[in-house]
């Protein structure tokens, strides 16, 4: 995964006090469905590690890819409060030319990455998974579709959390269009004392492109390509639905 920007340009800690933990728990069961108990898996992009840490307690050998730095010693951190889990977090940047797993897994997923990568990144990473999947093995992709649904706007409050002494609050701004691309922005403050003076800020953005039916089609279609084996709108099983879905969550075969 060959980002010019990080991730988290050093704030994993403010995206952990806000991580979406229910979608996560989602990605976890739906991940473990119809794999035997302890079924080896492999999260890319595992950012703070929610996804990769529920199948490591669940008892699944999980291999856990990321690689920005920050959110590494997030999930290592909070790997270490659970001795024992079997859980193996590498600093990989995934193309085509990446090393092997020692073993192939039974599963794999790409949750809200592919569409942060350039297209031949894009490509690379598909074409390495589908050499560490075991044969019967499939991908789990998540990623934003081009929608009517999917709308510019200003700053929104999307959370406050205690932190310490202070108010830490996350505010989430979406400018762009589907013809032009989309930037996604994310502020933090944290504010102490009584009148709430700000004590910390912090802001980071980046740039994306929803996919339409047609280039997913054709992405899926290079190197090994995929069979689709289920196709929803998000985690819950909603059925996809072309040109209106924001977003499309597919299990995917090689073929």
């Amino acid at each position: 995964m060959r980002m010019e920007h990080p991730y988290s340009a050093g704030l994993a800690r403010y995206f952990q006090a806000f991580a979406n933990r229910e979608r996560a728990q989602a990605y976890v069961e739906l991940l473990r469905r119809d794999l035997p108990p302890q079924a080896a898996l492999l999260d890319i992009g595992a950012g703070l590690g929610q996804v990769a840490l529920g199948l490591a307690e669940a008892g699944h050998a999980v291999w856990a890819l990321e690689p920005d730095a920050d959110m590494r010693t997030v999930m290592l951190t909070l790997a270490s409060q659970r001795p024992g889990l079997p859980l193996t977090v590498l600093p990989w940047r995934v193309d085509a030319q990446t090393p092997d797993l020692p073993t192939p897994v039974a599963a794999a997923s790409a949750f809200s990455l592919l569409h942060l990568l350039p297209a031949e990144a894009q490509t690379g990473l598909l074409t390495w998974v589908a050499r560490q999947l075991q044969p019967g093995g499939w991908l789990w992709l998540e990623l934003p579709m081009q929608s009517p649904e999917r709308v510019a706007g200003d700053w929104q409050l999307y959370g406050e959390r205690t932190q310490g002494a202070g108010r830490l609050s996350m505010r989430t701004r979406l400018q762009g269009s589907d013809a032009q691309g989309w930037r996604t922005s994310w502020r933090f403050e944290l504010r102490l004392g009584p009148h709430g003076s700000v004590v910390e800020e912090a802001e980071q953005r980046w740039h994306w492109q929803a996919l339409t039916p047609d280039a997913l089609q054709a992405l899926l279609a290079k190197g090994p390509g995929w069979q689709v084996l289920d196709d929803w709108a998000d985690e819950h099983g909603t059925p996809y639905r072309a040109g209106t879905s924001p977003r499309r969550l597919l299990r995917l075969m090689p073929r």
